[in-house]
């Protein structure tokens, strides 16, 4: 350590006599900054993840045509030309087509009370 990088300041030292002498504390500078650095950075990171655990959708909430078919219990292409006609609730990401577990909850629900209705 250079003796520019070490600050040295004096406080009262706690006697038991009560006289005024002093003692000297050396402190390095740069362990200050890395202990203060490093609890920031702790406390960034626990607030970044509690507020991505709050922002984050939940990947279970998007499916792929292969999982919305398994779950319909319909074959693959089926869930693609009901996608293209737009008779199945879907978002195109480019050439992908995402579909919403939300979205086809409420589709199916919209499709049973039609089709209770008319009988």
């Amino acid at each position: 350590m250079s003796a520019r990088s070490i600050a040295k300041f004096k406080r009262p030292a706690r006697v038991e006599n009560d006289n005024d002498s002093a003692a000297m504390i050396t402190i390095d500078p740069a362990t200050v900054v890395k202990t203060i650095a490093a609890g920031i950075c702790a406390a960034a990171i626990a607030l970044l993840e509690k507020r991505a655990d709050k922002r984050a959708p939940h990947t279970d909430d998007i499916m792929t045509a292969d999982e919305v078919a398994e779950l319909l219990r319909l074959d693959r292409k089926t869930v693609y030309d009901y996608a293209g006609r737009g008779e199945i609730p879907c978002q195109r990401l480019g050439k992908r087509i995402l579909f919403s577990r939300e979205a086809l909850a409420l589709w199916l629900r919209s499709c049973s009370k039609g089709s209770s209705e008319g009988s």
